[in-house]
């Protein structure tokens, strides 16, 4: 069975059409022999746009949800008003900073044939781009 790095913000049980897209994603591949791994964000229950039902099918997926923390005080200032307008590759700065470390050890411990990302923010992208020239995975 091949193995997919799957990068994506949105990701069930959130809600949101990106979480279709992602979770449809790897509902299908694993009927074509790929095994994905997610790194996504974490969405707590009570937060709004859960839905549970949208996990269903998602019972065996190797699933890696990242905390957005918030920061405060002057840095929150900076990372929420500044810098998406300088980094924009990087937004939502604290969760890419997260995600991009947790991919980082996924790919040095795992055999990825490949490496997915789902738009939205861009900082999946720019991620999944960087990991990808690093590691020499398409």
């Amino acid at each position: 069975m091949k193995k997919v790095l799957f990068l994506s913000f949105y990701f069930p049980p959130r809600n949101r059409i990106s979480s279709y897209r992602s979770s449809g994603f790897c509902r299908h591949l694993r009927k074509f022999n790929w095994k994905p791994t997610v790194i996504c964000e974490d969405w707590p229950i009570g937060a709004p746009d859960y839905d549970e039902s949208l996990l269903d099918g998602l019972e065996n997926l190797d699933v890696h949800r990242i905390m957005s923390y918030g920061p405060r005080g002057f840095s929150r200032f900076l990372i929420r008003n500044l810098y998406p307008w300088i980094l924009p590759e990087k937004t939502p700065f604290n969760w890419w900073k997260l995600a991009h470390k947790k991919a980082y050890e996924l790919c040095a411990t795992g055999d990825f044939d490949v490496i997915v990302a789902s738009h939205g923010p861009l900082s999946t992208l720019s991620s999944a781009s960087e990991i990808s020239q690093y590691f020499k995975i398409p």
